[in-house]
């Protein structure tokens, strides 16, 4: 499989797409390894990623979620009691933002998403929903703080598969104060029943919750739902874990504003031949 991408990479160099390529899961550097998603020592790997002295990507995903018994938001790509605080992962990329002279490959805004996870096995109440949206903003401001350190811009991505969250996020004041920031908002229609849990189906974002965009997987987009998100002026988010001739043509046929990569020195090396 390796091979016949290297001989994509090789040969379909033509009219390639031109993406903002995001961290996966804070876990980019390789070897793909679910275990290691969101966790602090996979993001540390993938901040110090570099090529031809820049990092590879244009941005990195955060997933929060929030811990109803402590009452505080987690980093995390699944509910665990000992997930750090979400500002243990925030921190290290305002760091980055702060300290780094080139902090991204494309340059200006560098590409914050944040991913917030519910979970029906702890599933919040309004109130906790609350908590978990004015989380993800104290986030976003604090990384834009750094950016502006830094002499960066920053533009924020919140994502879900929970409309309710999303219209938290949105609700929270301090969503339209921050006008030094670009906000948006983007739902995700997930991996089909019964391979997802989480799927979501597009007529479940109603146009109150204002998104920007769209989140899919690229294994799953099917011809109408890209027709649908079209007419409705989305743009586009594929997320995908192993990088896979398939993965690859639905960036080229679907052309997405961002690509959100696991194995993302491979992506940026096919997107830059």
């Amino acid at each position: 499989m390796r091979g016949e991408i290297a001989f994509m990479i090789a040969v379909a160099a033509c009219d390639r797409p031109s993406p903002l390529l995001i961290c996966h899961n804070a876990n980019c550097a390789g070897p793909v390894d679910s275990e290691r998603d969101a966790t602090l020592s996979a993001l540390d790997s993938s901040l110090a990623l570099r090529e031809d002295g820049r990092p590879p990507f244009d941005g990195i995903e955060l997933d929060l979620f929030w811990h109803g018994s402590a009452g505080d938001c987690r980093f995390g790509h699944a509910f665990a009691d000992a997930a750090p605080v979400a500002f243990a992962a925030s921190d290290r990329v305002a760091s980055h933002l702060a300290s780094s002279t080139d902090a991204s490959w494309h340059g200006e805004p560098f590409q914050l998403f944040l991913d917030l996870k519910e979970f029906r096995e702890h599933s919040p109440d309004p109130s906790q929903r609350t908590g978990h949206a004015g989380c993800a903003l104290d986030v976003a401001l604090a990384v834009g703080a750094a950016a502006r350190t830094g002499g960066h811009t920053l533009q924020v991505v919140f994502s879900s598969k929970s409309p309710a969250l999303l219209a938290a996020v949105r609700a929270e004041p301090r969503f339209v104060a921050a006008q030094d920031l670009a906000l948006r908002l983007a739902g995700d229609l997930g991996i089909p029943r019964p391979l997802g849990a989480e799927t979501r189906p597009l007529q479940d974002y109603g146009h109150a919750l204002g998104l920007e965009v769209m989140a899919y997987n690229a294994d799953f987009m099917t011809q109408g739902q890209y027709q649908a998100l079209r007419a409705l002026d989305l743009a586009l988010a594929q997320w995908m874990n192993t990088t896979t001739i398939e993965s690859l043509d639905a960036i080229e046929r679907y052309r997405p504003t961002y690509v959100l990569a696991s194995e993302l020195p491979l992506v940026r090396s096919w997107l830059e031949r």
